[in-house]
């Protein structure tokens, strides 16, 4: 549809930087990995994934989820919280920032 992921990921692998160390030059830099700045997919995977996502990905939940934002919230790493509209997002974001995570 035109849209940008906005995916960190691959924003850190354009900089080959851990995500930790990225900083607000590396969330701008050109690359067409960098899905902060490119629409659509990368050209190439970013990294494989693990069972746990592969499983996920062929038994998904039930849902109209068009956004994501890691939270690690209630101390569980890897804590998401998804939304189906943009505006559900931008209040996913802010819990994001308020926890120190965005």
């Amino acid at each position: 549809e035109g849209w940008r992921l906005d995916i960190d990921a691959t924003a850190c692998y354009a900089a080959a930087k851990s995500c930790a160390d990225l900083t607000s030059a590396d969330i701008s830099r050109d690359s067409p990995w960098n899905t902060r700045v490119v629409t659509g997919l990368p050209p190439t995977p970013i990294s494989a994934p693990g069972e746990a996502s592969l499983e996920a990905a062929l038994q998904p939940d039930d849902g109209d989820w068009m956004f994501y934002v890691r939270t690690d919230e209630g101390g569980v790493r890897g804590a998401h919280r998804f939304a189906a509209t943009y505006e559900e997002h931008l209040e996913n974001v802010q819990v994001c920032r308020e926890l120190g995570y965005c």
